[in-house]
């Protein structure tokens, strides 16, 4: 018999690895250094089962979301692009901008705050 020559594949363990470092938002070739392979391998595993939109087109993602497409592509590309993007990454990030303090619109726009400045000067009433 013999030997088998070629790469060897992932354990059970290693793979375990994978699929938590990648759910906890680690890029690719996070991943590949701390296991030891290429990125390509990675993206390879994940893309498999379904980890990396499982090879859908944003299109189908967006149907499956009841969304538009160009809602879809907007928010990959906010968020890195197709090769950078990480959905929990993402999600954080915009936890994280509504969670901000946030001027109101009077406060950052002059002019609609002299209209209203003026109106209330006149005891106006939208009523």
């Amino acid at each position: 018999m013999m030997a088998q020559i070629g790469r060897r594949g992932l354990s059970p363990a290693e793979k375990s690895d994978v699929w938590k470092r990648w759910r906890s938002g680690e890029s690719l070739s996070s991943i590949g250094r701390a296991i030891n392979k290429d990125p390509g391998s990675v993206f390879g595993i994940l893309r498999l089962q379904g980890g990396i939109a499982a090879g859908f087109t944003m299109r189908n993602i967006a149907n499956q979301l009841g969304r538009s497409a160009s809602t879809i592509c907007r928010e990959i590309n906010r968020h890195g692009g197709i090769a950078h993007y990480r959905a929990t990454e993402a999600d954080a990030r915009t936890w994280d901008l509504a969670r901000r303090p946030k001027l109101c619109h009077l406060a950052r726009n002059e002019r609609l705050r002299k209209v209203v400045a003026q109106k209330l000067s006149i005891d106006w009433a939208p009523e």
